[in-house]
C-alpha cells in the first residue's frame, strides 16, 4: 500500500512537471534520475520506494517459484545489508548467493529442479501461494501440534512415535479439507476496494503534510515535523550508502570467497554511515550561536532604550542561550 502511494505521488509530480514545461519532456526513469541528483528529499523517498519494490519482488519470486528472480533480488539486497551493518545477514546472504550462482555447474540436476520452482512449496492450487521451505515446515508443525501443542514429546517415546507417524497424515487431511479454487484469496472485489480506499487515504494524509516529491530545496526534512536533517545524513543518502555497501560486498566476496585470504568469521569493516537520528555536530551549533550574539545584544539594548518588555524578551529561550554565550565571550 505504501509503495503504491509513493508511486502515485511521484507520478503526479512528473505529470505536473510536464504540464509546466514547453519542451520535449524526459521519460519517467530519466526524470526520476535527474530529480534524485538535484533534490535530497526526492532521492530519499525514491530510495524508500525502490526498497519497498525490491521487497515486493522478493516476495513475488517466492510466491511464483521464480528462481532466477530470487537470485537477482538477493544480489540487489545484500549491498544494503553491508551499508546498514547487518553483519549476520551480510555474511550468510553472500555465501547463499554464491552457492546459488554456482549451482548450475556443480549440481545441474538440483539447478534444473530449482528452475522449475522446486526451491519453494505449493500446498494448494491457489495462484501466487507458494511459500519457502522453512515457512512450510513451521506450518506443518502447527497443524500437527493442534491446540494442545507438542510440549513434552521428547520426554515420551510413545507420544513422539505417534506424532511422527500420524502427524503428516493429519496435516494432509487438514489441507485437503480446506482446499478451494485456484484464485488468490485477495482476488475478490471487496479486498481490492478496501485496498484502493486505504491508498487514497494515505495519499490524502501525505499531501496534507506536503508531497515529498515536490520539495525542491537542498535540504532533507522530516515529512511531519519539517525538521531539517543533518547535512552528513544528506550526503550519506545522496551517494555514499549504496556505493559504500556495494564496495564492501565486492570486497567481502573477493577476500573471503574468491581468494580465501581471510576466514568468513573475520570482522567486517564498519560502514559508519550517519543515520536519520544523527544530530548535527555540536561545534557547528556553537559557532552559529556565537555569530548571533552581537545581534541579540543590540536588540537587548534597543529594547531598554525604547522601554520595551525586557522580561518577555529575556524569557525567550533562544535569547537566553545566545546571551549566555555572549557573557562567556566577555
Amino acid at each position: 500500500m505504501s509503495a503504491c502511494t509513493l508511486f502515485i505521488l511521484q507520478l503526479r509530480t512528473y505529470k505536473a512537471s510536464i504540464g509546466d514545461n514547453h519542451w520535449e519532456p524526459d521519460d519517467l526513469s530519466t526524470w526520476v534520475r535527474k530529480q534524485c541528483e538535484a533534490h535530497p528529499q526526492f532521492l530519499f523517498w525514491s530510495t524508500a520506494l525502490e526498497l519497498e519494490l525490491l521487497a515486493l519482488e522478493f516476495v513475488r519470486s517466492i510466491r511464483e517459484g521464480n528462481f532466477s528472480l530470487y537470485v537477482q533480488i538477493l544480489g540487489k539486497l545484500v549491498p544494503r545489508m553491508f551499508a546498514l551493518e547487518l553483519v549476520n545477514y551480510s555474511r550468510r546472504l553472500s555465501i547463499h548467493i554464491r552457492d546459488l550462482v554456482n549451482l548450475k555447474e556443480r549440481h545441474p540436476s538440483v539447478y534444473a529442479k530449482f528452475e522449475r520452482g522446486k526451491f519453494v512449496v505449493q500446498k494448494s492450487k491457489h495462484l501466487l501461494s507458494k511459500i519457502s521451505l522453512d515457512r512450510n515446515h513451521e506450518q506443518e508443525n502447527e497443524m500437527i501440534k493442534g491446540d494442545g501443542g507438542a510440549v513434552g514429546l521428547a520426554e515420551s517415546p510413545a507420544a513422539l512415535r505417534q506424532w511422527m507417524v500420524a502427524g503428516p497424515e493429519i496435516a494432509r487431511a487438514v489441507r485437503e479439507f480446506g482446499g478451494g479454487g485456484t484464485h488468490h484469496y485477495e482476488q475478490v472485489p471487496s479486498v481490492q476496494k478496501v485496498f484502493a480506499k486505504d491508498v487514497k487515504s494515505l495519499i490524502s494524509v501525505i499531501e496534507q503534510m506536503g508531497n515529498p516529491f515536490c520539495e525542491d530545496s537542498a535540504d532533507l526534512l522530516a515529512l511531519d515535523t519539517k525538521e531539517i536533517v543533518a547535512k552528513c545524513v544528506v550526503e550519506a543518502v545522496s551517494s555514499r550508502a549504496k556505493m559504500k555497501g556495494q564496495s564492501m560486498y565486492d570486497k567481502y566476496v573477493e577476500e573471503r570467497l574468491n581468494k580465501r585470504s581471510k576466514p568468513i568469521t573475520d570482522a567486517t569493516q564498519r560502514c559508519n554511515l550517519p543515520l536519520l537520528g544523527t544530530p548535527e555536530k555540536r561545534q557547528s551549533r556553537i559557532r552559529t550561536l556565537k555569530s548571533d550574539c552581537p545581534l541579540f545584544s543590540s536588540l537587548y539594548i534597543a529594547c531598554q532604550a525604547r522601554e520595551g518588555n525586557l522580561e518577555e524578551f529575556s524569557n525567550t529561550k533562544i535569547v537566553q542561550v545566545r546571551l549566555h554565550f555572549h557573557v562567556m565571550e566577555r
